[in-house]
């Protein structure tokens, strides 16, 4: 079992979820301190970070109804459809924990002469263009 290999691949699926979960200007998005995990109302999906809710349409006028990404991309919403913008992390520290761990997998690489093991679509450096961290071992 190659270490180094599995933390690429899942530094790879790590980078597709962020990208599915890029909630755009994050600034106008607010972010839920919440103690417990959160599911779609709609299709019972678990919420990673970002999610839709009404507190007007709940079911037991405590909780308010929640929808996915994906759920209310393909229009689904609440009776009332006043859905906000909200997220469940920080998408700002949860690309400063992508980095920290793209800076260990970058040292391990140097250390161990492994770079040219790195996937070669595995994006890996920062632009100002993109939500993800982007640096690469083939520069």
């Amino acid at each position: 079992m190659d270490l180094f290999r599995d933390i690429t691949q899942l530094l790879s699926i790590f980078d597709a979820i962020l990208a599915d979960e890029y909630p755009g200007n994050s600034k106008s998005v607010s972010v839920e301190n919440l103690e417990e995990e959160i599911f779609c109302d709609f299709c019972g999906g678990d919420i990673f970070t970002s999610y839709f809710d009404c507190n007007i349409c709940s079911y037991d006028f405590r909780d308010p109804f929640i929808i996915c990404p994906n759920c209310y991309a393909e229009g689904r919403s609440c009776r009332c459809t006043i859905m906000n913008a909200k997220q469940y992390r920080d998408f700002e520290q949860l690309l400063h924990i992508r980095g920290n761990a793209i800076e260990v997998m970058a040292r391990y690489a140097k250390t161990r002469s492994c770079a040219n093991r790195l996937p070669p679509d595995l994006d890996l450096s920062v632009s100002s263009s993109s939500p993800l961290t982007l640096i690469s071992c083939y520069t």
